[in-house]
């Protein structure tokens, strides 16, 4: 082997043993990569699932007031009934109290021509 070839020999082993420390520092890297990644990857999976769980909750607090509307239309349309009938049952009243307002007058009309002879 002559210098050249051993020189050439020595420069090749050295880039060779750059390259593998370079090698090294990058398989770090990239463990740390995948790792990080990892972490990322259950904290996403873990707001996914807490996600699942309030959209569970909403979908109960929807039903729950969805089946209360239900209910409450219900009602209004029970008591517009009740109203309706009230509102009649006060003009029949209205009415009512309107012929006794008559009555009452004629009545008074007539005890005022018998007390003091005047002509109903």
């Amino acid at each position: 082997m002559t210098d050249f070839d051993k020189e050439e020999f020595w420069k090749a082993l050295g880039r060779l043993y750059d390259a593998s420390i370079a090698d090294r520092e990058s398989n770090r890297e990239l463990r740390a990569t995948v790792e990080r990644g990892a972490e990322l990857q259950q904290a996403i999976l873990e707001a996914i699932a807490r996600g699942a769980e309030r959209h569970q909750a909403l979908v109960g607090t929807v039903e729950s007031l969805t089946y209360n509307v239900q209910e409450l239309t219900r009602d209004v349309k029970e008591l517009s009934g009740d109203v309706k009938e009230l509102s009649r049952n006060s003009e029949r009243d209205s009415e009512n109290l309107r012929t006794l307002a008559r009555i009452a007058e004629m009545h008074e009309r007539r005890l005022t021509h018998i007390e003091g002879g005047e002509r109903a």
